[in-house]
């Protein structure tokens, strides 16, 4: 496990945090640590299907807390486990969610804990020039991360339109491509490492399959198209869509065949 989190001096003068024990202190930590950084998936091996998870989300299991995460220490009981997770709920830290197969934990205002504090100005007295030095550096850094940061954000955003205007053009819809849900559905396939071309693969074939069905065609959508089912689309075989040399050529045709008015 990769990465770094934030924790504030001032979580020592916070009530729920000191109304906790030291092992209820330690599991909330743990839960800071290993909650996702960023949106993403987990695949529900007994159903079969990903589950979406978002920043500051976990699927975990008491026993998984007890063994994997803790130890197996003797000192901490199942009943300890399920009796902190409740009362870290009832103070309003996270959010449990519970089924059959796992339990998704979700850290309440996760953003406000990892995001970067605004600048509180420059303290009073005299630094050194080692200290200015090092500041310099510093603010240079992240001045540098910042443009990273944006550079990326534009390069996504520019994608979402490329993919909304193609499905536009393909339905004959219009989605906007700063539709909440609809950025959101996007960047989770794109996080997961999904490529321009599987989005518009993806819109050919369903669109070829469900354009003239009078009960599917409403399904031409980002909810749908892009939701969890977007690689049991990239990867449904149809009309020989059996390889990547195929899906190209079908794509190309689909294509033509859209531009043309459905002259063909």
């Amino acid at each position: 496990m990769e990465g770094w989190i934030k924790l504030h001096r001032s979580i020592l003068e916070s009530d729920t945090y000191n109304s906790l024990t030291i092992h209820q202190k330690l599991l909330m930590i743990e839960i800071l640590l290993r909650a996702n950084f960023s949106d993403g998936s987990w695949f529900d091996r007994k159903a079969g299907k990903k589950v979406p998870i978002s920043a500051g989300q976990i699927v975990t299991s008491v026993n998984k807390i007890k063994i994997e995460w803790l130890g197996n220490d003797k000192q901490i009981s199942d009943k300890k486990i399920r009796n902190t997770l409740e009362k870290l709920q009832r103070l309003g830290f996270l959010a449990i969610k519970t089924t059959n197969n796992y339990t998704l934990i979700t850290i309440c205002k996760y953003k406000d804990y990892q995001t970067e504090e605004p600048n509180k100005g420059k303290q009073k007295g005299k630094q050194g020039a080692n200290e200015q030095q090092t500041n310099g550096g510093q603010k240079a850094d992240e001045g540098q991360q910042y443009k990273n940061d944006k550079n990326e954000k534009n390069g996504k955003n520019e994608k979402i339109k490329e993919i909304i205007n193609y499905l536009n053009m393909q339905t004959g819809s219009n989605f906007k491509a700063s539709t909440v849900s609809t950025v959101k559905h996007i960047n989770a396939r794109l996080s997961e490492g999904f490529t321009l071309d599987d989005f518009k693969f993806v819109i050919d074939v369903k669109t070829n399959e469900w354009i003239n069905d009078r009960n599917m065609s409403k399904y031409l959508r980002p909810a749908t198209l892009f939701g969890t089912k977007f690689e049991d689309y990239l990867n449904q075989v149809k009309g020989g869509y059996s390889n990547a040399e195929d899906r190209g050529r079908i794509a190309g045709n689909l294509e033509d065949k859209y531009a043309k008015g459905f002259e063909s």
